[in-house]
Formats: structure tokens, C-alpha cells, sequence
């Protein structure tokens, strides 16, 4: 079952953050305070963010976060799913498909498009996006921080 974050989450969502970004799927650490900044931002209602916890037989098992923007090239708005992480003892169970499927259920009234991005050695991720549909884009992303 997918749901909308709750306040209690908080510890649950951080830890699993932690664990996610200190993994391969990633290319590079992030803060904890973007994390918390992170959860605090989609608790208010906002267009731009949401984010979900996964719960398997009444535990925590993971969770998404998506961002949207409009795109031009989809000619609508774009759901982009920034994070899929489920906690190790959940894993290799068809637990991931169900994540995706229902995280895109939740998203897919308000979008033309869903793209997410997955670094090339998680292969794992991979097989499960081609396998549910997704196709291969071969852009370059590159980024600039700023100093907000």
C-alpha cells in the first residue's frame, strides 16, 4: 500500500534516505538536511513535490518521491520520479513492481509523461523499468547548484 507522508514518518523516511544514499543507485551523497528539507516540503500541500511511504503486511518498506515540471516536449505536465527505494529485506520479492506500478497510480491523472533516471551499474532498477514499459533516453544530464 502506497501512501501520502505523514508527520510520524519522519525517522522512517531519514533513515531510509541514509541507507539509499550511501548505496551504488547514486553517484554521490546528499546532506541530511536535504532530507529533512526534503520530507517537510512535500508534508505541505504543494504542486511541485509528493512524497509516499510503501508499506508491506503493516511495515514500513519504502518509499518514492516525485517532483513535476511542465514539458514542451511532452506538451504537459512531467512527473519525474526522483526517488525509488525499497529497504533491503523487502527486495527480490516482485515488491519493486508493485512500488512503481502504484506510485505511478497515484501520479498519473496529472501527467503526460513520467521519466526517472538510474545510474548505468543498477541493473536491477533498470530490468524493472524496461520491463514495466519505460524506454531509454540518451541525453546527458548535467547540473549547476545555486546558492539557495
Amino acid at each position: 500500500m502506497l501512501r501520502n507522508f505523514t508527520p510520524s514518518d519522519r525517522k522512517d523516511f531519514i533513515g531510509m534516505c541514509k541507507d539509499y544514499y550511501s548505496s551504488e543507485a547514486v553517484l554521490h551523497p546528499v546532506s541530511e538536511k536535504s532530507f529533512e528539507r526534503t520530507f517537510d516540503f512535500c508534508l505541505k500541500e504543494n504542486p511541485y513535490a509528493r512524497g509516499f511511504i510503501f508499506e508491506n503486511e503493516g511495515q514500513t518498506a519504502g518509499y518514492s518521491l516525485v517532483s513535476f515540471a511542465y514539458s514542451n516536449e511532452a506538451g504537459g505536465m512531467t512527473a519525474w520520479i526522483e526517488e525509488l527505494y525499497l529497504k533491503k529485506e523487502f527486495r527480490k520479492k516482485g515488491l519493486g513492481k508493485v512500488l512503481l506500478s502504484e506510485t505511478e497510480e497515484k501520479i498519473k491523472e496529472k501527467t503526460k509523461r513520467i521519466r526517472l533516471e538510474v545510474t548505468e551499474n543498477n541493473l536491477s532498477a533498470i530490468n524493472l523499468y524496461r520491463k514495466n514499459g519505460y524506454t531509454d533516453l540518451n541525453y546527458l544530464q548535467f547540473v549547476k547548484e545555486t546558492l539557495n
